[in-house]
């Protein structure tokens, strides 16, 4: 009897799943994927086989990246030049401001007296 109980309620979930009558993807006047992006792709490449395989560079940056890890790991870390625009670097803490560190007070209609 269970058995009979279980088969039917597993018949009935499937029978009430999702129709091309109920799809909203089915229905008339819905967007359906043409492989136009593939076709532009294929019209803009100047080799078709770069679709399915690239190809290499000949720009050689690997080997300046790895010394730069390399450097890294063995805590030799180059300095950043010294250029006009900015310095970057550590700062020294300035003094706290006067007034106990209370905060606040600024603002719009804020805490004079």
């Amino acid at each position: 009897m269970r058995g009979t109980f279980l088969v039917a309620l597993l018949a009935a979930a499937a029978g009430s799943g999702c129709t091309a009558m109920n799809d909203p993807w089915e229905r008339d006047g819905a967007w359906r994927p043409t492989r136009a992006n593939d076709a532009n792709l294929r019209a803009m490449v100047a080799d078709q086989a770069d679709l399915v395989a690239g190809r290499g560079s000949d720009r050689r940056v690997g080997p300046g990246a790895a010394d730069a890890v390399d450097r890294l790991y063995r805590d030799r870390v180059r300095p950043l030049p010294v250029t006009d625009i900015a310095r970057i670097g550590a700062s020294s803490a300035s003094p706290a401001a006067p007034g106990g560190g209370e905060g606040g007070g600024g603002g719009i209609g804020g805490g004079g007296r």
